[in-house]
């Protein structure tokens, strides 16, 4: 049940589709999972696609109208770990927005337990975003 990692959840499915155990994921949104096939895979949770088109709806009508902005206007930046579920996040997000002609300054990963904050603090704040997705 439920790794929520994406390298871990692939291993375990691995592990169980020969064996014909059902695995249930419950928490890890790498599309991959899905899209590799194989019928010992459950997952009731949102993939990484969905989660991008919600953040893309946020982003484009709720956010403009709080900051007196139309959304075409918008400038937003990823900020993601680099796990296999916060990269296909991130990458879904990302073109999820582009489409909605929002504009994406940054796009910037960073290690789980990264001393690099402030350096990418700054780099947002030069960057001028209007909001932050973190995956």
């Amino acid at each position: 049940l439920a790794s929520g990692d994406a390298g871990a959840a692939s291993a375990a499915l691995q592990a169980a589709e020969p064996a014909e155990v059902p695995f249930v994921e419950l928490v890890s949104t790498a599309d991959s999972l899905i899209e590799r096939g194989g019928r010992a895979l459950v997952r009731p949770g949102p993939g990484a696609a969905a989660l991008a088109a919600l953040a893309a709806q946020a982003l484009t009508r709720a956010l403009p109208p709080a900051l007196g902005l139309p959304a075409d206007a918008l400038r937003a930046a990823l900020l993601h770990d680099t796990g296999a579920s916060a990269e296909s996040v991130a990458a879904a997000c990302e073109a999820r927005l582009r489409e909605a002609g929002v504009t994406v300054a940054e796009r910037l990963p960073h290690s789980p337990r990264s001393a690099e904050m402030p350096a990418i603090a700054a780099r947002l704040r030069a960057a001028g975003v209007d909001a932050l997705l973190h995956a």
